[in-house]
């Protein structure tokens, strides 16, 4: 599955591989980032749950995530945090 940020910036082929537009130049440039770092707030949840559903579809795909998350109050939350924590 490909999943691309707001703006192009950043797309995620799969297996730890993204393509990060260059700010110089530009141009998408491949790279392979096995650590990703995380911080979402509010609706900015849904592209952070994305790859991260992504990646622990995959049984091959190896990369490892991480997430701070925070929201105003837990009923205003806009998943459920049950099946959120099922990917840890």
């Amino acid at each position: 599955m490909r999943i691309t940020a707001i703006g192009g910036d950043i797309t995620y082929e799969g297996g730890s591989v993204f393509e990060i537009r260059n700010p110089e130049t530009k141009q998408m440039e491949s790279r392979r980032i096995k650590r990703v770092g995380m911080i979402s707030a509010g609706s900015g949840i849904a592209p952070m749950y994305q790859l991260t559903q992504t990646v622990a579809d995959s049984s091959r795909d190896l990369t490892s995530l991480s997430l701070i998350y925070s929201n105003r109050t837990p009923v205003s939350a806009h998943f459920p945090y049950k099946n959120f924590c099922l990917f840890w």
